[in-house]
């Protein structure tokens, strides 16, 4: 018999549409046959007050569940992150409860136990239909992704995906967190590895205009590689000044016929771009070495509220202290006579 995984969190995002208590059974019934402790964080993203009182009703009523609600709508996978800081198992599970098949799990499960930190869900699903213009643009992305950073980015929607809690944190703690939970792999030390699950029918895409307005916004607030790209055009326009130097100091030295003051105000000119280059590629520098030495910017703020489900499928292992004032590690055999003899 497979050994089963000791605990996982389930952490789902709640936009508008709150899944019902059978459906979130259903995931937890499939989890808890693949892991020992199974709790489900819902991310509610900046909902409104007919979901926020759903969801109040779905905490009370679902065992080991949690609803952590947001002070503003935020991008999907900054929600994931607040997600991932209220999980408290060894692994952490994504999935949107509405589309996801609770029959994916145990595949998607499976190679945690051979020692791999994520494991992504891969639908087996043909292409999107995508113009060329688009395609143009969404390769170019991935490749200055990748070439500035290294790890290989998909810009599918984040989907289903399990991550052990190491992977978990360190994803969570790094400053392009939000590019990183999409990536196939997140570095050296954590083994990933990519499963085929089944077609299933997904969410219709938006337009062109939105995904790259929202991949733009993603890499200006999760990297410094625009900034490093302004210190690398400060270095080609020092460059460029210096060349330029030399060319107004080569027509005064071999044209004869040079308007007056034209040499002195071209190196004026040259003088002060090479000055405000240097300036700008010192400061470029300055700014990405603090960028890269700063705590990830805070998620806290967006937490306006936690609501815990008092019910729990665990109560036959939580340590209690009798009456006399003894510690008992899980349930004494004395309780569990009681409880028998009163069913």
């Amino acid at each position: 018999m497979t050994e089963p995984l000791a605990s996982i969190t389930l952490v789902a995002v709640i936009d508008r549409d709150v899944p019902d208590a059978a459906t979130l059974a259903r995931h937890a019934e499939a989890l808890a046959t693949c892991a020992i402790d199974v709790d489900l964080v819902l991310v509610a993203n900046g909902v409104d007050a007919a979901t926020a009182l759903a969801l109040k009703c779905l905490v009370a009523e679902t065992p080991d569940c949690m609803a952590v609600f947001l002070a503003e709508p935020v991008h999907d996978d900054l929600a994931r992150l607040v997600g991932i800081e209220h999980a408290v198992s060894d692994h952490v599970l994504f999935l949107d409860p509405r589309h996801d098949d609770p029959a994916d799990l145990p595949a998607l499960l499976a190679p945690l136990r051979d020692g791999y930190d994520l494991v992504v869900g891969e639908r087996a699903a043909e292409p999107p239909a995508r113009g060329p213009v688009e395609r143009v643009l969404i390769a170019l992305y991935r490749r200055l992704y990748t070439a500035s950073t290294g790890v290989p980015l998909t810009l599918e929607p984040t989907g289903l995906r399990v991550l052990s809690r190491a992977a978990a944190l360190h994803v969570a703690g790094r400053p392009q967190a939000e590019l990183l939970l999409r990536a196939t792999t997140i570095g050296t030390g954590f083994p990933a590895i990519t499963v085929t699950l089944p077609p299933r029918a997904t969410p219709a895409r938006a337009g062109l205009h939105h995904s790259w307005s929202k991949g733009i916004g993603l890499l200006l607030s999760a990297s410094a590689m625009p900034l490093r790209g302004a210190s690398y055009a400060a270095l080609l326009g020092g460059g460029a000044s210096l060349l330029y130097s030399a060319y107004v100091v080569a027509v005064y030295l071999l044209k004869p016929d040079v308007a007056a003051g034209w040499t002195t105000l071209s190196l004026q000119l040259a003088g002060m771009m090479f000055i405000f280059s240097v300036v700008l590629l010192f400061l470029s520098e300055y700014v990405i070495q603090i960028h890269a030495a700063s705590a990830p910017r805070s998620r806290r703020h967006l937490v306006v509220r936690e609501l815990r489900s008092p019910l729990s499928r665990r109560t036959g292992r939580l340590n209690l202290v009798d009456a006399e004032g003894k510690f008992h590690l899980g349930k004494p055999a004395w309780l569990e006579t009681r409880e028998g003899q009163g069913a």
